[in-house]
């Protein structure tokens, strides 16, 4: 069982469906290890892709640690992965070379909040026999300067020179989690004061 959002004309849905994978979504050790050092995201094409269904960067990485959960109670492949219709043709740029490949930028509630690591695109195809892409993510979640984007729909490029930039790993639960409303964190960046104090 493999979850994902899967994007329609009006609307973004959250399903659960049964996947046959072309090539298996497990992840050499170096692929792993690449994903969790420090990436220039400044060198690499992006993404960016509006979060459905969550409010809060916690409520992505709590979605996140469910499905892994899941999966690995069914002997599947843990790693996390956003499964979309459209293959990216710059596929290329996206995945760069050794340790500078590109981010899945998250909106959440209108801001860019965070990103996670593309570590491969994978062809997937539901029981409806459509060809998806599965964009197969880092399990890390990189805490970015907050960047208003309005609504759009799907996933779109973002440029290296665009990119947000790092804050350092997002540690949630009693670890660190956010003590500032969303909202208010960002205006207080976009003022200069949280950076002063941060």
């Amino acid at each position: 069982m493999c979850w994902g959002c899967v994007e329609t004309r009006d609307e973004h849905v959250l399903v659960a469906y049964s996947a046959v994978n072309d090539r298996d979504l497990t992840l050499t050790p170096a692929m792993k290890a690449d994903a969790m050092k420090t990436r220039d995201v400044r060198s690499a094409l992006n993404l960016v892709k509006l979060c459905v269904g969550a409010d809060t960067v916690e409520d992505l990485a709590e979605w996140q640690a469910h499905v892994t959960a899941t999966r690995r109670a069914a002997g599947e492949s843990p790693q996390p992965n956003h499964v979309t219709r459209m293959w990216p043709r710059r596929e290329a740029e996206i995945l760069g070379g050794e340790g500078d490949g590109g981010s899945l930028y998250w909106v959440i509630r209108g801001l860019i909040l965070v990103r996670q690591p593309i570590l491969a695109f994978q062809e997937v195809r539901g029981e409806d026999g459509i060809r998806r892409c599965s964009i197969v993510l880092a399990p890390e979640l990189v805490r970015v300067e907050t960047k208003p984007r309005g609504p759009f729909q799907g996933w779109r490029y973002l440029e290296a020179k665009d990119a947000p930039r790092d804050l350092g790993p997002w540690r949630g639960g009693s670890e660190g989690a956010q003590t500032l409303p969303v909202h208010l964190e960002s205006a207080l960046e976009q003022m200069g004061v949280l950076a002063a104090v941060g």
